[in-house]
C-alpha cells in the first residue's frame, strides 16, 4: 500500500527525479574537475575510474564513514560506484574523496 501511495504522489516522484538529476550532475562535475573519469549515467549512481587506486580509495572513504561500491565483480577493478544521496550525503562523499585525492597528491 505504501508503494502504491508513493507512486500516486507524482509531485513527490518528480521532485525526487529532479533532485537525483541535479545531484548526479553535481557529483559528475566534481569528479571531472578532480581529474577522474565518470561513466555517463541516467541512474541513481555514478561509476568512476581510479586507475590503480580504487581499492586504496575505497578503504580511505570507508575509514571516513563513506560507503561506495567496488566493481571487481564487473571486471572493473579500477572503478568505484557511488549512489546519489541527499545534498548533504553527496557533499560528504565529495569532501572525503577530495581529502583522499589531496593526500595522494602529497605523496
Amino acid at each position: 500500500r505504501a508503494a502504491v501511495s508513493a507512486y500516486a504522489d507524482q509531485a513527490f516522484l518528480n521532485q525526487c527525479a529532479r533532485s537525483n538529476a541535479e545531484e548526479r550532475q553535481r557529483i559528475t562535475t566534481f569528479l571531472q574537475q578532480s581529474g577522474l573519469t565518470p561513466l555517463p549515467s541516467q541512474a541513481n549512481f555514478i561509476a568512476f575510474e581510479l586507475p590503480g587506486r580504487a581499492d586504496d580509495a575505497y578503504q580511505s572513504l570507508l575509514s571516513q564513514g563513506v560507503i561506495v561500491r567496488r566493481l571487481h565483480s564487473y571486471d572493473m577493478a579500477d572503478w568505484l560506484r557511488v549512489s546519489i544521496g541527499s545534498t548533504e550525503e553527496n557533499s560528504r562523499f565529495m569532501a572525503a574523496l577530495a581529502a583522499y585525492l589531496e593526500m595522494r597528491n602529497d605523496r
